[in-house]
């Protein structure tokens, strides 16, 4: 994995977040909104911490991104989608269509890839949601998060980090945002020149290119 020049502009984004697009989640017997954030008022929340990106991936839609994509000022938002797959669930970054849900976890990254678009497994080893588990080890995957602020146990990350192998760690990608007060809570530092972060094209380039990253737990 290459490693970056530590002297090199750093920009900030958060990979994982959800607004009121993303419907109803479903934990035990309980039914509760997966977010009630406003897209707009997501950007703003995002602005206000200064991230230089904000990806915006509801579950199974990309029209919260869409919403907050028209409203990017001063700030570049990238259009994904958390699917639905029937393996479990996995993030979409730079799709402009929505991808079918419950598909199995291939057929669903190789529509990602079709599209031009880089897919994540999202927190797997996850207890409270549908996530791959160890399927990440033989998955043609971009990336995998490793770090998700909104599974504040020990074992979920843990695990992630002792199961992803190493050429899919983007050393550690960032947080689930279910509200405004947990945008940026996980914060994602990448560190080339034109800083990954400033232009959304620089993501699928370094993810791609498996360059490392460093995590930087936000307050």
């Amino acid at each position: 994995m290459e490693e970056i020049n530590q002297d090199k502009q750093q920009g900030i984004a958060d990979i994982h977040t959800h607004t009121r697009c993303s419907g109803f989640g479903k934990y035990s017997f309980l039914h509760f909104p997966e977010s009630v954030t406003d897209p707009v008022k997501a950007v703003e929340a995002a602005r206000r911490k200064k991230l230089d990106v904000l990806c915006i991936t509801d579950h199974n839609t990309i029209q919260g991104a869409i919403i907050a994509k028209k409203h990017a000022e001063n700030i570049d938002v990238v259009i994904g989608e958390e699917i639905s797959s029937a393996d479990g669930e996995i993030l979409a970054l730079f799709i402009q269509e929505k991808i079918k849900p419950m598909l199995d976890a291939p057929l669903t990254i190789d529509l990602i890839h079709d599209r031009g678009g880089v897919a994540v497994a999202a927190h797997p080893f996850s207890p409270q949601c549908h996530s791959l588990g160890k399927k990440i080890c033989h998955l043609k995957l971009d990336g995998v998060e490793v770090f998700n602020a909104y599974h504040r146990d020990a074992y979920s990350n843990l695990m992630a980090q002792t199961f992803t192998p190493e050429k899919l760690a983007i050393d550690k990608t960032t947080k689930k945002t279910k509200a405004l007060a947990l945008i940026g809570a996980g914060l994602y530092i990448g560190l080339p020149l034109s800083y990954f972060f400033g232009i959304s094209g620089e993501i699928i380039l370094n993810i791609k290119g498996k360059r490392k990253w460093n995590i930087s737990r936000g307050q």
